[in-house]
């Protein structure tokens, strides 16, 4: 088991660095996804020879088994059959990463503050890589920036995928009339990146509020600069909300001196909006722009998907379909949805996939409620909110960075939940 904490420790570390291989034409495999099955295998192999298996008796275990078992009911219905299967098969591919993080945390004892950790020093990482990136056009240009990038990307997301990202990019954004490049590291877009930093933000606080070492704070505002270099719109209101949610929680569990730190940090984060003229702050205020084109187009998505989940309201078109029924001459690497992704998991998998998708969110919210009193389970509940209040604006489900650090969430929730059932 040690071999494979180890493992996963890495992959944590260097999620932000993954590349993808290329085992057939036009399919593009994210290296996690290799690394993950080897685990499992491993995994497999260890339990069998010691003859010994966990099998979590909860409920947040049986809520994310339940959905799993739900979705292939889909290929039953889809118009589109390999499309699905192909969905199908990149969720099953890191499912099993759950379970092989249940055992790890039940075995050996303190391994998920090292899991814990890795995912964090990942996002240090991701951010170091989009902030040196985000500069760079400022030395040596946007074009040759944009051009380098280009150059990259079929290494980390593969040929196929970065040509559909070539294709549909949102590198750039316009503020006060001048084009730049957001933050974006090595990822497919700066709203993958948002996401992943946007979870990982509150986890790097609840290290340093464990363990009081200024590493973690430091890491912690890092972070914070990198997913403000994103400008996602999203982000900066999931950010909102997690300052919001934050305060709520850990105001009765501060020291006089930490409330003043805290109202520090949020007075900080509020001036740097107000300043006027500045780009984050006219990025923030476009959010609430009725006559901004993307805030106009996202709302027409949202009505279209609300009109699709009126014909199809229990069951969906099917995992991944969703874009044939839109667009009938639609390729698979087409990027249409709903840009929400409780509407996303609606119009796919219809009211009853979306009720056991909300249910592990839920149920992992009240375990880490009913453990609050551990840090690392508070600030966990602060990084679910912001997860969900920037899944109002995107569908980060099928990220291969931002994936895993859900799934270790869920995996964390589950260990605060017992007892705990050993099968020999």
């Amino acid at each position: 088991m040690n071999l494979i904490q180890k493992a996963l420790a890495l992959t944590f570390i260097l999620l932000p660095l993954q590349f993808a291989l290329n085992p057939y034409e036009n399919v593009d495999l994210a290296l996690i996804r290799v690394v993950i099955l080897a685990a499992c295998v491993l995994f497999i192999i260890f339990a069998l020879h010691k003859r010994s298996l966990f099998i979590p008796l909860s409920w947040h275990c049986a809520l994310f088994t339940l959905f799993a078992m739900y979705l292939p009911f889909s290929l039953f219905y889809s118009p589109e059959t390999m499309w699905t299967l192909r969905k199908i098969l990149f969720l099953f591919s890191f499912f099993p990463l759950y379970y092989i993080l249940i055992s790890l945390f039940q075995k050996n004892k303190g391994s998920h503050i090292i899991l814990y950790q890795s995912v964090v020093y990942g996002a240090v990482i991701a951010s170091i890589i989009g902030i040196a990136q985000f500069f760079m056009q400022f030395f040596i240009s946007l074009h040759v920036t944009l051009s380098l990038w280009s150059l990259l990307t079929p290494f980390f997301l593969g040929g196929t995928f970065s040509t559909a990202v070539s294709t549909y990019n949102s590198w750039l954004v316009n503020i006060g009339g001048h084009d730049i490049m957001r933050a974006v590291g090595f990822f497919p877009d700066p709203h993958m990146l948002s996401f992943y930093l946007g979870l990982i933000i509150p986890l790097s606080f609840g290290l340093y509020a464990k363990t009081a070492k200024k590493r973690w704070l430091n890491f912690s505002i890092l972070l914070i600069c990198a997913n403000l270099l994103t400008f996602s719109r999203g982000g900066y209101v999931a950010i909102l909300m997690g300052c919001i949610s934050g305060m709520i929680l850990l105001w009765p569990k501060m020291r006089t001196s930490t409330q003043h730190l805290f109202i520090a940090f949020i007075f900080s984060i509020t001036l740097l909006f107000l300043i006027p003229h500045n780009p984050f702050t006219q990025r923030f205020i476009s959010s609430f722009d009725t006559t901004d084109t993307s805030n106009t187009h996202r709302i027409f998505l949202w009505k279209q998907a609300c009109e699709e989940i009126t014909k199809r309201p229990l069951f969906g078109t099917g995992l991944g379909a969703y874009p044939a029924i839109i667009n009938p001459t639609a390729d698979y690497r087409m990027p249409i949805y709903a840009h929400n992704l409780f509407l996303d998991i609606t119009t796919e998998l219809g009211l009853i996939g979306l009720l056991f998708f909300i249910s592990i969110f839920m149920h992992a919210l009240h375990l880490f409620y009913k453990n609050r009193s551990d840090y690392l389970a508070l600030f966990a509940i602060i990084s679910l909110c912001t997860f969900l209040t920037h899944a109002f604006f995107d569908t980060p489900l099928f990220s291969v960075h931002t994936l895993p650090v859900l799934i270790f969430i869920f995996a964390l929730a589950t260990h605060y939940e017992s007892p705990q059932h050993k099968l020999q």
